[in-house]
């Protein structure tokens, strides 16, 4: 079995003892879990919230300007996203986020990310989608 140390620090805090003890190996599956987990965190705190660094987290699509449009309000949220991978998930690298339009519901804030990870000599690609209800988002691996 393929193990990475790689739980972030809440997930090792969350399991308690038990945690410290297994010292946050993980497998394939758990890991790409882990991550989608903490890009959920992520996605759904929003910039400013948190005092240790107020950068973390997305902003509120509320605030986007739309003067031009919503295609322009969609390549900011891309670039957003992008940019907090980029700063806040080192275990993933060379993150592309696609926007994935809804014919149905054109307003419906849906993205794919695609990225590597590299750890303890294993290498892979990794996909997470996106789903944006009722001003969240929720991630899917």
């Amino acid at each position: 079995m393929n193990a990475f140390n790689e739980l972030t620090i809440f997930q090792r805090l969350a399991q308690g003892k038990h945690g410290a003890n297994q010292k946050g190996q993980l497998d394939a599956s758990r890991l790409r879990q882990s991550i989608a987990e903490h890009l959920q965190n992520m996605f759904n705190t929003r910039q400013g919230s948190s005092s240790a660094n107020p950068e973390y987290g997305l902003p509120d699509f509320n605030d986007l300007d739309m003067e031009y449009g919503f295609a322009d309000a969609v390549s900011e949220i891309k670039k957003s996203i992008k940019r907090q991978l980029e700063l806040h998930e080192p275990r993933i690298k060379n993150p592309k986020v696609a926007y994935l339009p809804n014919e149905d519901n054109p307003l419906e804030l849906r993205f794919e990310i695609h990225a590597r990870f590299n750890m303890k000599g294993q290498s892979g690609r990794i996909r997470f989608e996106t789903d944006g209800h009722c001003g969240s988002l929720k991630v899917k691996s």
